[in-house]
């Protein structure tokens, strides 16, 4: 449904309204999955802190996430790869026509973790996030792996290493771009 606790959402899902704990993770892929059915974004409150500590799956049919100034910390127990991801399941199209912007995303210097990422999109935007504690992560990984990754904007985002260093990050690309399908 488009509603929890009798309230209906119609311009977009806060996640004021969902989060009950620091950890945000099961109420971000809950606003993430009404947001989906009713075609609208999520947006997250102003100047927030919150943790994840699994994927957070964005689906087909999200408009956009709008962070106003929150930060996200990965939590320590983070699963390889996990992060926050722009879906493809074989049976659906994959995420178009997005934007995610205004995080802080604190990868906490874990390795192999994603900041954002995910297969086949186009006409996705990320921009104005900051990447911090980065290390041996990626910060963003957008990758081809049925069609071809195309019409995509990546900009604004300020990427930071280790101990929030932007020139020494220990991560073997901070950003990957795959394109085309070989």
């Amino acid at each position: 449904g488009g509603s929890t606790w009798g309230a209906k959402f119609t311009d977009y899902v806060p996640m004021v309204a969902l989060a009950e704990s620091t950890d945000v993770t099961n109420a971000f892929n809950s606003a993430v999955k009404i947001a989906a059915n009713l075609g609208l974004g999520v947006e997250f409150p102003t100047d927030a802190s919150y943790t994840i500590s699994k994927m957070v799956n964005i689906l087909p049919g999200v408009t956009y996430v709008e962070g106003n100034g929150t930060t996200i910390t990965w939590a320590s127990n983070m699963p390889s790869q996990g992060g926050i991801k722009l879906v493809h399941e074989w049976s659906k199209p994959p995420v178009t026509d997005f934007t995610i912007s205004g995080f802080t995303l604190d990868l906490n210097n874990q390795k192999g973790v994603r900041g954002i990422w995910g297969e086949d999109m186009s006409r996705v935007t990320i921009e104005d996030n900051n990447f911090i504690n980065v290390g041996a992560a990626r910060a963003i990984m957008l990758q081809a792996a049925r069609m071809d990754v195309e019409d995509n904007i990546i900009q604004n985002n300020y990427v930071y290493g280790v101990n929030n260093n932007m020139t020494a990050s220990n991560s073997d690309t901070a950003i990957l771009i795959s394109s085309k399908i070989s």
